[in-house]
């Protein structure tokens, strides 16, 4: 079976995996799939988006977090018994300081959450497949497993292509995949002589020659 040569130059489908995609049609893909939750994401495809959407996401739940901390702390010192009605009005200020910046941010925390919550979901959907590992993993975002976190050190299986409508047959056709010789596999085998693929923008020594 002939294999094309992999092509850095040519961008997949957006079913497809994007092997050492830019951090700009990496954004673009992953919203542009935010309703697909089949074929498969590359690791490159899916980590810029974490980076770029699901930073502020953390940020503003850690900031949230810190001002409700603050309003809480607030509430107890008012309850303790004072003699200072200065200290009194003071800490009320600052409670209702608090409260409003908690307030504030909790709303666009969820603003946020919403606007990236579903295209988050269908992306570590895809993720997962291109791990072969099933999408349903990624629901258990919603009780608070860190999923994406765990997708970002995931390496991509061959087998992953399971997933894809045509098995994997289009993928090989644009060079997205290709056999690589194992390490049992003599020099004078075809290229077809072992069913492991490799990444083309992976940078691998030949096992062969390999000292």
């Amino acid at each position: 079976m002939h294999y094309p040569p992999p092509r850095p130059d040519v961008e997949p489908p957006l079913h497809l995996p994007y092997y050492g995609c830019p951090p700009g049609k990496a954004a673009k893909r992953f919203f542009m799939n935010c309703h697909r939750v089949s074929g498969r994401a590359s690791r490159r495809e899916y980590g810029w988006p974490m980076l770029f959407l699901g930073g502020p996401l953390f940020v503003l739940s850690v900031v949230t977090a810190v001002f409700s901390a603050a309003a809480i702390w607030e509430s107890l010192v008012l309850f303790w018994p004072s003699d200072m009605p200065s200290s009194y009005s003071s800490h009320q200020a600052a409670l209702d300081r608090y409260n409003g910046h908690a307030t504030t941010l909790m709303g666009v925390t969820l603003v946020w959450a919403l606007l990236v919550g579903v295209p988050l979901i269908t992306a570590t959907c895809r993720r997962l497949h291109d791990a072969n590992l099933h999408g349903a993993i990624a629901l258990f975002i919603l009780v608070g497993i860190p999923v994406p976190l765990i997708c970002l050190f995931l390496s991509s299986k061959p087998e992953g292509a399971r997933f894809d409508a045509d098995g994997g047959a289009e993928a090989l056709s644009l060079g997205l995949g290709r056999p690589r010789p194992s390490l049992s596999v003599s020099p004078g085998d075809p290229p077809d002589a072992s069913s492991a693929w490799v990444d083309p923008f992976e940078r691998t020594r030949d096992p062969v020659s390999s000292p």
